[in-house]
């Protein structure tokens, strides 16, 4: 499935997905970060404020929580790149497969080449899909050169039925069976004008 190890360039593959995907992720470490601080200052430093008042003056309290803060603040400003630059890299791992696999589909499969696979890189997701995708396309091939090999032998005997009615041989069944053989010959032709893969 891997047969293609080059590094990915290009990192935004779709746009709107890694940075929806990546803004959730922020937003939740935020809300995690916020009921964090919420909670140890509701907890720890009042308690904390209450047993040390004895000890250090107001004012050196006051400094000592404002440092807590802004030491708090400090980190989660730092985490902020650090979490996008994880998001965009992480969901590149999804956002890059359903890109290609798209692409695949429409300039691919849709236009009847089923002869080419999708190669996803190794530490690609949405390995599963590829596969069944590409098992799907070998199976197509299968179905279509079947039907173009059943388009040959109905070739074959439409060519020996026209040489036998020119024979005389009964007229009338000749010609039923003609035209139905024309009929599922133009059936199979339709599912077979696209490409396969070479036998």
């Amino acid at each position: 499935m891997s047969k293609s190890h080059k590094m990915r360039t290009k990192y935004l593959m779709k746009g709107l997905f890694q940075y929806k995907f990546t803004f959730q992720v922020l937003l939740f470490i935020l809300v995690v970060g916020a009921v964090s601080i919420y909670t140890v200052y509701h907890t720890s430093f009042r308690f904390l404020a209450s047993r040390l008042q004895g000890i250090y003056p107001q004012g050196e309290l006051l400094y000592m929580l404002k440092t807590a803060n802004m030491i708090l603040m400090q980190r989660l400003v730092f985490l902020i790149p650090v979490v996008i630059i994880f998001g965009i890299l992480f969901s590149h791992r999804v956002a890059g497969p359903s890109f290609h696999i798209a692409r695949f589909l429409r300039e691919v499969v849709a236009k009847g080449d089923f002869s080419k696979e999708i190669h996803l890189r190794k530490r690609d997701e949405l390995k599963e899909i590829a596969a069944a995708i590409n098992e799907m396309t070998l199976k197509l091939s299968a179905v279509i050169g079947s039907g173009r090999k059943s388009a040959e032998l109905i070739k074959v005997e439409l060519e020996r039925l026209e040489k036998d009615f020119g024979s005389g041989k009964n007229p009338a069944q000749l010609k039923t069976t003609l035209s139905k053989i024309r009929g599922d010959l133009k059936g199979i032709e339709a599912l077979s004008d696209c490409k396969t893969r070479s036998a």
